[in-house]
């Protein structure tokens, strides 16, 4: 009598299983990045490690056919800060205009 060999199914990609896992990570990197964002350094590397992840975990989702909930609620949440600080920036470029602009006015030089 011969033993019988049998062939089970690949499971999923690993790959594919990887989605909602950095769907997860980019959460849990962006909720602590949400009070912390304002830090210099952290701030930035959070912010940055968050998104990447997300957006690494959004395009492995789409290329699978997996769900992709969270990883686009990770990229919401990461994007927050990055706004945030966008709309700072552009903030103290107009401030510092308007500083110029009043100064320019009110020296005679």
């Amino acid at each position: 009598m011969k033993p019988r060999i049998t062939v089970q199914a690949a499971s999923a990609p690993r790959m594919a299983r990887q989605s909602p896992v950095m769907g997860i990570i980019g959460l849990i990197i962006g909720v602590p990045t949400l009070f912390l964002f304002w830090i210099p350094l952290l701030g930035w590397l959070m912010m940055m490690a968050g998104l990447g992840i997300s957006i690494t975990g959004l395009v492995i989702g789409k290329q699978n056919g997996q769900p992709m909930g969270l990883a686009i609620a990770a990229v919401v949440l990461n994007s927050i800060p990055l706004a945030i600080h966008i709309a700072i920036a552009i903030l103290v470029i107009l401030l510092a205009r308007v500083l110029q602009i009043a100064l320019s006015e009110l020296l005679p030089f």
